[in-house]
């Protein structure tokens, strides 16, 4: 059986005795078999995720994105599903490598791939990570003061005319 199992009978082949004593014996086939069983463990396998770097919208909300299956057999794989997996920035503010912590990972998110048993697998999940959140562009618009020719190319801001665009809602800023 090559599946988690809490006690299997293993059997060996190709057993041979040598030595100087060897010549007076044989092995039978009872000696072939274990008499305790054997027991195949799950394997462990640690979950990785990492946050979405975003873009600054007021809120430390993120999503999370699977970096690997650690501790995998060859040819075999797995899937998470991210729909109830929250991932929080310890801040809403601009900054880089910022810790991001992630709550409602359950085992029942987890799927197998093609060929793999969840069964075979304990799976342990990374809560934490760390990210950036980077600065929002903005926009800026204004109106310029009419003014008569004076050979300069200086102008003056109209007062009051200062737009600002992509901001995010319930914040603002003045221009000096």
């Amino acid at each position: 059986m090559k599946n988690v199992v809490e006690a299997e009978t293993v059997t060996a082949t190709g057993l041979s005795i040598t030595g100087a004593d060897a010549a007076n014996y044989r092995l039978t086939e009872a000696s072939y078999t274990s008499t305790t069983g054997a027991k195949i463990t799950e394997r462990p396998t640690v979950i990785t995720v990492k946050p979405a770097n975003k873009v600054y919208d007021g809120t430390p909300k993120t999503t999370a994105q699977i970096e690997s299956f650690s501790n995998l057999v060859s040819g075999e794989s797995f899937n998470l599903d991210k729909t109830q997996l929250v991932a929080t920035y310890a801040q809403s503010d601009v900054g880089t490598g910022v810790e991001v912590t992630y709550v409602g990972y359950k085992q029942d998110q987890v799927s197998a791939g093609d060929n793999t048993r969840l069964d075979n697998y304990s799976f342990e999940f990374t809560n934490k990570a760390v990210g950036d959140i980077t600065k929002r562009p903005s926009t800026i618009t204004w109106e310029a003061n009419n003014k008569q020719y004076d050979a300069k190319v200086a102008a003056t801001v109209k007062e009051g005319s200062f737009t600002f665009g992509n901001l995010v809602d319930g914040e603002s800023f003045t221009m000096n």
